[in-house]
């Protein structure tokens, strides 16, 4: 009797647990288990924060700087991924299980510059792949790249995802003139993230402003319109300080390379007000993450540093770093300023090592508990031309503050970065 009431008893419990997994899992399909903060997540803070600044980043790091250094045409590409930034319930074949989200994004730029006059164009891409072997992952790095090449579709659609979540790919694209003269250059443009970008550079002191204005927020939760009159509330992206201090230092190269800026990022996606048990108690989500950068390059010929200090949505020291150098590795924007300014490209070529530690402010509904983590990346860049036409960096590192201002949940994920050149 007992052997019987036993076995009725494991019949029904695994009934039970058939009939909950067909409920967590409709259709056996893959993807993220529905209603868990990873979905959540996948719908909302990683494909929009991925690409509300996508064209307009690019712009900034591949072809604005190299516009206003070079006259003729110029065709930039860069790409990127982030293996590993999330962790989340899965539908597998046998059962809900914990896979990883892999992100890739990448792009192409064209600009034309002919006097004072230039007109460019951006197309980005990105995707989010989850699951699957470690081939296939390595494999999907290269999707966003691949994918830019659809970019002018964002002006009709920009997402294009699988019903049950498991892949989707963001489009972004832009279009845009820039005007440069001795004392300073300006540049306009439109973005189908249904954004104006306007950058303005004051060429003598390497001063300059950036921003991404949005007029409408078609994607975040009702609960949010009341904000949607705030016009902070409406930049989501700005950046603003000195490309370098050399007016003031004169690039001894005693002092090196001094860049200074303020960096405002805003997370308008993910949703408002389901974060915390007080209602009075704003978010991330809610505040931004705005950021003061003092970078060195270059002391005494052979060390870097850097840091940021964080006023929103606390005060805190975001990160500190140090490098060694090899050569005279400089950031694209860095170095066509100084190209700008008349010197040789040839001279902004070599390799660094970066270690340190980035703070993360805890994030209740990314599940983070925040502190500092340990970062390192290796970098370098080479310029293939005296006029910084054909210039090339690459990057990889874990825990990096760029990934994890985007991402705060990304705790410990690495990271890749290229961007380089088609010589026209």
């Amino acid at each position: 009797m007992n052997r019987v009431l036993g076995l009725a008893t494991f019949a029904l419990a695994s009934s039970i647990g058939l009939t909950a997994h067909a409920q967590i899992c409709p259709d056996d399909k893959g993807g993220p288990v529905p209603g868990t903060v990873g979905a959540n997540l996948l719908s909302g803070a990683i494909d929009r924060n991925a690409q509300i600044f996508g064209a307009a980043s690019m712009a900034e790091r591949q072809v604005l700087p190299i516009l206003a250094a070079n006259e003729g045409a110029i065709l930039r590409y860069e790409m990127g991924a982030t293996p590993g930034v999330l962790r989340t319930p899965l539908c597998g074949e046998n059962g809900v299980e914990m896979g990883k989200v892999d992100l890739s994004g990448g792009g192409f730029g064209f600009g034309y510059r002919t006097g004072a006059f230039s007109l460019y164009a951006v197309g980005t891409g990105a995707t989010h792949t989850m699951g699957g072997a470690w081939n296939e992952r390595i494999g999907g790095a290269f999707m966003g790249i691949g994918m830019a090449q659809g970019s002018p579709i964002a002006f009709y659609k920009r997402r294009f995802a699988k019903d049950e979540g498991s892949l989707s790919v963001t489009f972004d694209a832009m279009i845009g003139a820039q005007v440069v003269t001795p004392y300073a250059s300006g540049s306009l443009a439109y973005a189908a993230s249904k954004g104006l970008y306007g950058n303005l550079n004051l060429t003598p002191i390497t001063a300059f402003v950036s921003a991404v204005y949005q007029a409408a927020k078609d994607e975040v939760e009702e609960g949010a319109a009341s904000a949607a009159n705030d016009l902070l509330d409406r930049i989501p992206y700005a950046r603003l300080g000195f490309t370098t201090l050399d007016f003031l230092t004169g690039a001894a190269k005693e002092a090196g390379t001094t860049s200074v800026y303020l960096r405002r990022l805003q997370y308008a996606s993910v949703p408002r007000g389901a974060v915390s048990f007080d209602s009075a108690k704003q978010t991330l989500s809610e505040t931004g993450l705005t950021t003061y950068h003092l970078d060195q390059y270059g002391l005494f010929g052979l060390i870097d540093l850097s840091a940021a200090l964080a006023t929103e949505p606390d005060t805190f020291l975001q990160e500190a770093s140090a490098g060694v150098r090899f050569g005279n590795p400089m950031p694209t924007d860095v170095a066509m300023a100084k190209i700008a300014g008349g010197a040789d490209a040839s001279g902004f070529s070599g390799v660094r090592a970066v270690v340190g530690v980035v703070r993360v402010p805890s994030v209740w509904y990314y599940g983070v508990e925040g502190g500092y983590r340990v970062r390192g990346s290796v970098e370098a860049s080479l310029a293939a031309s005296s006029t910084g036409r054909d210039f090339f960096s690459i990057r990889m590192g874990f825990n990096s503050p760029e990934t994890l201002s985007l991402y705060p949940y990304a705790n410990n994920a690495g990271d890749v970065y290229f961007g380089g050149a088609y010589s026209l």
